[in-house]
This record gives structure tokens, sequence and C-alpha cells, in this order.
């Protein structure tokens, strides 16, 4: 049972959320605030897997809510709209492993919810677009690329992982289009994130999407 709270300032759209979620037989919804700060709070007395949190929720304040979140062992999956590219940076930035489109049909939401609680992670492909479209008009150290190594440090094997990561597939996805176990996909992930000094699979996502679009 995947256990979590819901964070949106929008009451209209927080109640949709809840809904979507809460009609899974795996989902077990703990609470609804408006805020990060409130999503804390609740996170420091539940006992949860997942704050999902609207973009601005998750980075009300900065990003500390996300950041406490993160650091209490507590996974978070940020609802996101096209066109907020910061605030995708600073929820990636302080650990946020997933990113899902607040227009997404509920099913899709429950199956980004699922993969997120089980390790894997997962950031709709449309985010990855609409952040690094907007990031490559902005200053250079807006990028997310900005000071970091190419995927020259790859084998074209962790190349062809993290190519499949930035449109979104989830470990068995990718394991089954590469014709490989999970658990090599898992191995390959790992070491990508060593080579290139990032710390989750969103951001091999979203380097790879800008290496490519500025090649």
């Amino acid at each position: 049972m995947i256990r979590l709270v819901v964070a949106d300032g929008q009451d209209a759209m927080r109640a949709g959320v809840v809904s979507a979620l809460a009609g899974d037989p795996g989902i077990e919804v703990l609470g609804e605030v408006g805020t990060g700060e409130e999503a804390v709070e609740l996170a420091e007395t539940l006992d949860l897997d997942l704050v999902v949190m609207d973009a601005y929720a998750a980075t009300s304040g900065g990003v500390e809510a996300t950041r406490r979140i993160v650091d209490m062992g507590c996974d978070v999956l940020v609802l996101t709209a096209l066109g907020l590219a910061a605030h995708v940076r600073g929820a990636l930035r302080a650990g946020a492993v997933g990113f899902m489109l607040k227009d997404a049909a509920p099913e899709e939401l429950v199956n980004a919810v699922h993969l997120v609680a089980s390790g894997k992670g997962f950031i709709d492909p449309t985010v990855v677009r609409s952040f690094v479209r907007a990031v490559s008009v902005s200053s250079p150290a807006m990028s997310p690329a900005a000071g970091l190594p190419g995927l020259g440090l790859l084998t074209w094997r962790e190349q062809e992982v993290a190519n499949y990561l930035s449109i979104g597939l989830s470990n068995g996805q990718i394991a089954s289009r590469m014709q490989v176990a999970e658990n090599t996909v898992k191995t390959h992930v790992s070491r990508i994130l060593a080579k290139l000094g990032l710390r989750s699979r969103v951001e091999i996502a979203l380097l790879t999407q800008e290496l490519s679009m500025s090649a």
C-alpha cells in the first residue's frame, strides 16, 4: 500500500487529484494540504511513502519544502503545467523524482505514483521537452548541462539507456526494448549517474534531452 499526501493550493485541482488516487486500491491518501510547508508538517508526523505536490506548493518558500521531505526519506512527485521551467528546476535540485502534467488523465497519474513509489521515478516526456526549450533560450547558467560532461563519457549501451530515459520510459520498458534483464538496466542507470555526477534518473532525462536538442 502506497501511503501519500496531496499538496495543492487549488481546492478543485486538489480534490480531483485526491479522487483519482483514492480510487486505486493500492493507494491510501492520508491527507491533503494547500502548501509545501503543510506537507512537511504531515511528513514529519505520518509514515509516508510519497508526497504529491503541485509545482507552486513544491517550491513554496523556496525549494526547502521539497528538500526537507526528501531528507525524511519520502519521495516527491511534482504536478506541473507547461511553462513552469523554474519550478521544475527548483524541485529537481531539491530531490523530486517524479514530474507529471497537471492535466494528465487519472490513470496516468496513478501509474506515475506507482512508478515513483517503486523507486523507478517518472517524468512525463512533455515536461522534459517544455523544460529544455525554456532553459535553452535562457542564460547558460540556467542550463541543466552547464558545467557537466557530455554523453561521450558513456558506453553506447549507457547512451541508449539515457536516450530511453529522456522519453520517460521505466526500467521495465527499457529492458523490454533492449531485450535485457531489468537489473541490467538498473546497473546502467547507476553507472550513468556516477559518470555524470547526477543524482536521479530525472536529471539524466533532462540532460540527454538538452544535449540532443543542442547538437
